[in-house]
């Protein structure tokens, strides 16, 4: 069941944030002409004084409490093109819809933060099992809000092909509703066999709901894909949409992958809504992707973080008690324990970087990652570095064929500082990897939506699993070291012998990584 696809919103590209950044360099170019050809002392005097304003504006963004990678960011072009620099900053720092958007968020957090409670028992219980976890999980509780869970079980897919069967079978059983919240939902053989089922259970009385970034519309989706999916009864949002307005919210996308049915399974990792993720259609190879099923009192967590960006335009917010029921009684698992939780890109609260950075400053053995992309700040990379030089055996595995050709000589410069530490990368033959997952010291896993990159960690919804001593891990090592055996280990010499033009690429558009 398709529907047709109409015209694509033309002044959604015309507005876009590249086309944006590129009308304010035309300005400062064309200024810097005028000035060129009119000079006189009153147009000198303006641009002094532009000048000035920017290196007060450089020592202001100097002493914000932010990562020094983005205030880096912005310094520079300040420098170099003032006007340039002072306008985008300005038109990026003073619209009011992220603010308005993370005002609300935190209202609903604030609403719903009883609903999310950390079990003391249950953290003395971890604190006296391993005190280094029990600092993540107090992390987690504490400042994320998420707290963690025994009574739930773990499932791993190594791929999508292997995910969706179950998938499907979990949603045929739904009888009180279904969620789905995708960064990439787009028509084919995936989706239309989603759809036929959840056509078919609102049908039986099933609330269903379906949530997909506003880029979807300009991208896979038809632009009125909201209306035919609610005259087939499916409640749907499209989280921030694209508008013919210059607007910051488009820096901030819903990257995240969720589907929660009933309260008692949810679904999340690397797999989006397309063909692609289940390798039935070919891009870039072979694509190698990853997911986990939950099932238990963790599911309510991913319940929480869907209601949350649901809730965003609603007046009055749902009825969280009634969606994040527990069910302990259905199920007792207690060797392992879940956290699920989200990050938002509007607090300040860098929840996805530090997760990641708290479990390789606690490995002890190995820590192994899985990500496509790797453009890492500083404090990140001298983690993994750090972790190497400790005796920590660290595996990286990088796509072979990449899917964005700029950020991959980007991760490329991160090669030669990472090997030289002791880090060992590979690079996927078959293909593409799309995979996010960290492993350590056959104890804990992480599995989610969250890139080691900038955009991911700092500038997109996104959320992840959390999991400690269940034996899903060694499936986890598994197929990390089956795809490693199939990938090909990156040497001193070849980062030596790039191409001169390929690294002077690779260093301007380290300039720009924050920002990308």
């Amino acid at each position: 069941m398709r529907m047709k696809r109409g015209k694509e919103g033309f002044f959604r590209v015309i507005f876009s944030r590249s086309v944006t950044l590129i009308a304010m360099l035309f300005l400062q170019i064309f200024l810097i002409l005028v000035f060129s050809s009119f000079i006189n002392t009153s147009i000198l005097t303006v641009y002094g004084i532009t000048n000035i304003f920017s290196v007060f504006l450089v020592i202001y963004i100097y002493n914000l409490d932010e990562l020094p990678d983005f205030k880096m960011a912005w310094i520079y072009p300040m420098m170099v093109l003032p006007i340039f620099g002072v306008l985008l900053y300005l038109f990026m720092k003073t619209q009011s819809g992220s603010r308005v958007i993370n005002r609300k968020i935190n209202y609903i957090v604030k609403k719903t933060e009883d609903k999310l409670v950390q079990n003391p028992e249950l953290f003395k219980e971890i604190e006296e099992r391993d005190k280094l976890f029990a600092t993540n999980v107090y992390y987690l509780s504490k400042h994320a809000k998420y707290p963690i869970y025994d009574n739930s079980v773990v499932t791993y897919f190594r791929c999508g092909e292997e995910l969706l069967p179950d998938l499907l079978e979990d949603l045929k059983k739904a009888k009180e509703f279904i969620f789905l919240e995708y960064f990439i939902v787009s028509e084919g053989f995936m989706w239309d066999q989603m759809l036929e089922i959840l056509t078919k259970k609102v049908e039986e009385g099933v609330e269903v709901r379906v949530m997909y970034d506003g880029l979807c519309s300009l991208f896979y989706l038809p632009y009125g894909y909201p209306k035919f999916l609610r005259e087939l009864g499916i409640k749907t949002k499209i989280f921030a949409p694209l508008k013919p307005l210059l607007t910051t919210q488009q820096n901030n996308r819903d990257h995240r992958k969720i589907i929660v049915i009933d309260g008692k399974v949810a679904y999340t990792g690397g797999i989006n809504m397309a063909d692609e993720y289940i390798n039935r259609k070919k891009r870039f190879g072979y694509w190698k992707d990853n997911g986990i099923r939950i099932k238990g009192d963790a599911v309510s967590s991913f319940t929480h973080m869907f209601l949350q960006l649901w809730n965003l335009d609603e007046k009055e917010i749902d009825n969280f008690d009634y969606y994040c029921k527990k069910h302990s009684n259905e199920l007792q698992v207690n060797n392992s324990y879940v956290c699920g939780y989200t990050d938002s890109p509007l607090d300040k609260e860098y929840v996805g970087a530090n997760v990641y950075i708290n479990l390789i400053n606690s490995a002890t053995n190995y820590i192994y990652i899985m990500t496509p992309y790797l453009v890492l700040d500083y404090v990140m990379e001298r983690a993994i570095r750090n972790a190497a030089q400790r005796g920590v055996k660290v595996v990286i595995l990088m796509p072979g064929t990449p899917d964005k050709k700029y950020a991959y000589c980007l991760a490329r410069t991160y090669y030669p500082k990472l090997i030289n530490a002791g880090v060992k990368i590979y690079e996927y033959t078959p293909g593409f990897v799309h995979s996010k997952m960290i492993i350590c010291d056959d104890k804990e896993f992480i599995v989610g939506s969250i890139n080691f990159d900038y955009r991911s960690l700092y500038l997109s919804f996104e959320c992840a699993a959390l999991v400690y001593g269940s034996d899903e891990i060694f499936k986890c090592k598994d197929d990390f070291e089956y795809s490693i055996e199939k990938s090909h280990l990156v040497t001193k010499e070849e980062c030596k012998n790039r191409k001169l033009y390929y690294k002077i690429l690779g260093a301007f558009l380290k300039l720009l990584a924050p920002l990308m």
